[in-house]
């Protein structure tokens, strides 16, 4: 109905007003959460910059997965998962509304399987030169990311994986290229290199992730770089797990690696920290703020009411 020059919708058996998303013969719409109006032109969605046609009001930029359940049932699979966090406090990690107080905003959803987006190796190689000496002077080591930069963009064009979020997983789990398994230094796995985590388990990560780094043959940082990249892509980023509905899903973005979608699927996570994935989002604003602005597309979450 329109009233006063706003769009709204109604219940056509109740009669009650509408809010929030709402799929109309296949296009999304949404409905301000108070007063009920359509949304037209640039809005943030629940910290999702998105677009909607400026005449018709349907989403024409951000993609939504929908998801066969609430987000209650969700926090409490992934509580029934691992206990070690309380319903609330996995609740606050999950809820896409509050995704910008977390500090990465809307690269929790970003997808990470659209490609190289244009960043230069030179551009990586001098972002890392100026954010890693702090952590080398702590540790006395000398970071092994550093020239690291045509190894990053080669692993982004030969897995159509994001080349910022490559960097940025990889500085996350090894201190800007400053830890034993990024320099190759973990004893009796001397030479083998490890960049994302991979095998290394929450008891012993240093060994288990040296371990795995000498199964898969990283030997030098490129081939850790390059081949991390590629065993995230097959296991995880492309990886289809069945949800309840019968769909697949793909755990295509930092949120999905972490809060897997479908009720049966939260032991397949790739970490145990309800921080990793938004660790990593703010990892990603801060190195495209350096960068500069890049068009990437995003899947944002809608669970059911």
């Amino acid at each position: 109905a329109c009233i006063d020059g706003a769009w709204y919708r109604y219940d056509p058996v109740d009669g009650r007003m509408k809010h929030g998303w709402q799929s109309i013969e296949g296009s999304w719409y949404f409905y301000h959460l108070v007063d009920g109006r359509m949304l037209f032109g640039n809005q943030s969605i629940y910290g999702i910059l998105c677009h909607f046609d400026e005449q018709a009001g349907y989403l024409t930029d951000g993609d939504i997965a929908m998801y066969p359940y609430s987000l209650e049932q969700a926090v409490q699979a992934q509580v029934s998962h691992n206990p070690s966090y309380s319903f609330a406090e996995y609740l606050e990690s999950m809820d896409p509304r509050l995704s910008g107080e977390q500090g990465g905003g809307s690269f929790l959803f970003m997808r990470l399987d659209c490609g190289y987006s244009g960043v230069s190796a030179d551009q990586i190689n001098q972002y890392i030169e100026q954010n890693c000496i702090y952590r080398e002077l702590q540790t006395q080591q000398l970071s092994s990311l550093r020239g690291m930069g045509q190894a990053v963009v080669e692993a982004s064009r030969r897995t159509r994986v994001n080349e910022v979020y490559i960097l940025c997983h990889a500085i996350l789990e090894t201190g800007w290229g400053c830890s034993p398994l990024a320099t190759g230094n973990v004893p009796g796995y001397e030479g083998f290199y490890n960049f994302y985590g991979i095998g290394a388990y929450d008891i012993d990560p240093n060994n288990s992730g040296a371990a795995r780094a000498k199964l898969e043959g990283w030997i030098s940082p490129e081939l850790a770089i390059q081949g991390g990249a590629q065993w995230i892509k097959a296991n995880y980023i492309e990886n289809a797990l069945v949800m309840e509905s019968g769909t697949t899903a793909s755990q295509n973005t930092l949120y999905k690696m972490r809060f897997a979608p479908g009720l049966s699927n939260t032991w397949h996570q790739y970490a145990t920290s309800l921080t990793w994935p938004h660790s990593i989002a703010r990892l990603i604003s801060e190195a495209y703020s350096f960068f500069g602005e890049r068009w990437v597309p995003y899947e944002i979450p809608l669970y059911q009411q």
